[in-house]
């Protein structure tokens, strides 16, 4: 009984450090999960996360779903002289042996409005559907921050 005293607080610890290291699927690893929280009268909420494809083969992000949203989509900022425009995408390429990191002024994913205000320190629940790996359930936190992960 001593024993399993101290297990208990080394196996949350672990969990823990799984979540903070990412999840995977397949060949890819999805870590850095957030949404970010909007003011009043945005049309739509964005996700962001950072996708880790190990294999040796290419991967796409083809669906995005999150039961409080629905289906999303894909967007992606492109500058044309001053004025920054919202392209869609049909998916999301994840070249072999790379990193892409969906982040605000780049890439993201754009879930629908709904009723409820996302507030700082709620959760989305997002399955993301890969077209080799297959489905994985993650979940992202919300949170205000202005740029994100800009790195």
């Amino acid at each position: 009984m001593h024993a399993l005293r101290f297990a208990i607080p080394v196996v949350f610890a672990l969990l823990a450090a799984g979540s903070a290291l990412g999840q995977t699927v397949g060949s890819i690893t999805v870590t850095d999960a957030w949404v970010r929280a909007l003011a009043r009268g945005n049309l739509g909420v964005t996700a962001y996360f950072q996708l880790v494809n190990r294999g040796q083969s290419d991967d796409r992000l083809v669906e995005v779903y999150s039961a409080p949203f629905g289906r999303a989509t894909f967007g992606e900022v492109h500058t044309r002289g001053i004025v920054p425009k919202i392209e869609p995408l049909e998916s999301i390429e994840v070249p072999a042996n790379d990193v892409v990191r969906l982040r605000p002024g780049r890439i993201f994913v754009i879930l629908t409005p709904q009723a409820q205000r996302m507030r700082p320190g709620m959760s989305v629940p997002l399955t993301l559907t890969f077209e080799r790996s297959g489905q994985l359930e993650i979940t992202a936190r919300v949170t205000n921050q202005a740029l994100g992960n800009l790195r």
